[in-house]
């Protein structure tokens, strides 16, 4: 029985590390931008708006 498994060895090493590396420094960028963001307010008993008046009881 043939051992059907492929071993991947790129033909340019200084290619693949090229785009290896592009590969990163997006996904820091990525992730730099979402750390920058400001940390989420999770308080439930702030008021962030003010609430609907009530109407008249008649």
């Amino acid at each position: 029985m043939p051992d059907d498994r492929h071993v991947y060895r790129p033909t340019n090493l200084n290619e693949e590390n090229k785009t290896r590396r592009e590969q990163i420094r997006q996904l820091t960028e990525r992730a730099r931008k979402v750390l920058d963001q400001p940390m989420p307010d999770t308080f439930l008993g702030r008021k962030t708006h003010e609430p609907f008046p009530e109407e008249p009881n008649e």
